[in-house]
């Protein structure tokens, strides 16, 4: 009781309606500008007489514009996150060679491939949005490279086969069902990342 504040509530409360309006304005203005927002948009760009003919031309190039921008923020963060997980997958990747002489005993035969770890980073890479690295694990079998949340084996968020001439990505749904979807190289894998960012959400909220 002594920490409730109506007037810190009520200010947090307008903060969120006015920040939700914003954005279905400007959402809007994005989608469909108004001719306030080109007329705004050319005013600063463009030195002469804001006729019809101008103002029809800067409401496409505003869309075109505004569509290229999103897209390159989107890449720009994208790229971001790959380039930082690359570099940690690199550094994890050094800390598994150096084990691996006290290990190699123990592996029964199985060998990690180079392309079974590139296959590892790329996951790891696509659900750093929503799952820190360090709680993403991979085991090796002779058959298939299982990617696994929190070291546990009855997580298994999806499956690489890649010891044979074929090479699948196999997913799980909610009800543990696989799909096997065939891949021609490791970096097609970024084609099912939805499917990828699916498995792991429902791990996640079980």
């Amino acid at each position: 009781k002594e920490k409730f504040d109506v007037d810190s509530i009520i200010d947090k409360a307008s903060d969120l309606k006015y920040s939700k309006e914003i954005k279905e304005i400007l959402a809007q203005e994005l989608n469909s500008p108004s001719d306030e927002f080109v007329k705004l948009i050319a005013r600063r760009v463009y030195s002469g007489k804001v006729t019809s003919k101008v103002l029809e031309q800067f409401r496409m190039l505003t869309q075109k514009s505004s569509s290229q921008l999103i897209k390159e923020i989107i890449n720009d963060r994208l790229s971001k996150v790959i380039d930082d997980d690359i570099q940690g997958g690199e550094d994890q990747l050094e800390e598994v060679e150096a084990s691996s002489d006290d290990s190699e005993s123990k592996t029964n035969g199985i060998e990690t491939t180079e392309e079974e770890l590139q296959g590892f980073r790329v996951v790891q890479a696509i659900l750093l949005p929503i799952i820190p690295s360090e709680r993403i694990f991979y085991r090796d079998t002779k058959t298939y490279f299982s990617i696994i949340l929190d070291d546990n084996n009855r997580k298994c968020i999806c499956r690489l086969w890649l010891n044979r001439s074929k090479k699948y990505l196999e997913i799980f749904d909610a009800d543990k069902k696989s799909e096997k979807l065939l891949i021609e190289k490791i970096e097609d894998v970024y084609f099912h990342k939805d499917r990828v960012i699916a498995s792991a959400s429902e791990l996640i909220e079980s």
